[in-house]
């Protein structure tokens, strides 16, 4: 497991730890577009053979100005979604219906 705690310190970390076969990577990317030019974020789950091994969470805080509105996500593998969907479910409550009709108008322009 690779963990990084620099973050918002804007340090860019490399992709050369990634051909380890057997790491798993939890990636937060909710400063994803927060990058100082000429710098560009590239998501884990985008490099070669990391889709199946990344976990990614992220939110829409950050890029959308919607700090406090609580609304984020999960992407990886279905089944590991999946059974982190049922352990959020126990444990929280869902998203605000306003945040989620904020979003899909950001989305849809």
């Amino acid at each position: 497991m690779a963990s990084s705690s620099s973050q918002p310190t804007a340090a860019l970390h490399g992709a050369s730890g990634s051909s380890n076969r057997r790491r798993k990577v939890l990636s937060g990317e909710i400063c994803e577009h927060i990058i100082y030019a000429p710098a560009t974020h590239t998501s884990f789950a985008s490099l070669p053979d990391m889709y199946e091994r990344t976990l990614t969470v992220n939110g829409f805080s950050k890029a959308f100005a919607m700090t406090g509105w609580r609304l984020g996500y999960l992407a990886g593998p279905k089944h590991i979604v999946a059974a982190c969907s049922k352990l959020q479910g126990q444990v929280t409550s869902g998203a605000s219906s306003i945040a989620q009709k904020a979003h899909v108008l950001l989305h849809l322009g």
